[in-house]
């Protein structure tokens, strides 16, 4: 007859065995799936023997990210502290035939985003996070971004854009 002690050490060893080989096969599996990557480009050929297994779990990977985002919707609520502010193509489009066509010009003048943030905090909205690339000038002047780089010192931190570094020069104004 074995001691409590000996016993809780056994079983111990017997269940770091099974998560060490578990977390060994698990390891070894996403080694495997990241060494035989498939790349991109490759998709359009014939693909090689492990790329089968990768597009079948993909597809459930994908078809269960649907799954689990319907289930979370259903079951979220939607709250009155945030809105999305989304321009997309249809906007566009739509800007186009209105008696705002300047609202169709991709990128937007920094002077017209400004406009619209300035709306929003009149509106009330405690925050502005702008999605948008800042990397090259306004199409407009220079002026339009200086008058853009005005509001957003006046609104201080309640304007949040997006920073991105390059090391290679951008283009600058003529």
């Amino acid at each position: 007859m074995s001691t409590p002690l000996q016993s809780a050490g056994r079983r111990f060893i017997q269940k770091f065995g099974v998560a060490f080989l578990w977390a060994t096969l698990v390891g070894l599996a996403l080694g495997a799936a990241a060494y035989f990557r498939v790349e991109r480009r490759e998709l359009n050929e014939d693909p090689r023997w492990h790329a089968l297994p990768r597009f079948w779990l993909e597809s459930l990977e994908l078809s269960s990210a649907d799954w689990r985002a319907r289930a979370l919707g259903g079951s979220a609520e939607r709250p009155d502290d945030v809105v999305l502010v989304n321009i997309d193509e249809e906007t566009l489009n739509n800007a186009r035939d209105s008696e705002h066509p300047e609202w169709a010009m991709r990128p937007w003048p920094r002077e017209l985003l400004g406009r619209v943030i300035e709306q929003l905090l009149r509106e009330g909205a405690s925050r502005v996070y702008v999605d948008g690339s800042f990397v090259d000038v306004s199409p407009r002047s220079s002026t339009d971004d200086a008058r853009f780089g005005e509001l957003l010192s006046r609104v201080g931190e309640r304007v949040v854009l997006p920073w991105e570094w390059h090391r290679e020069p951008r283009r600058t104004a003529p």
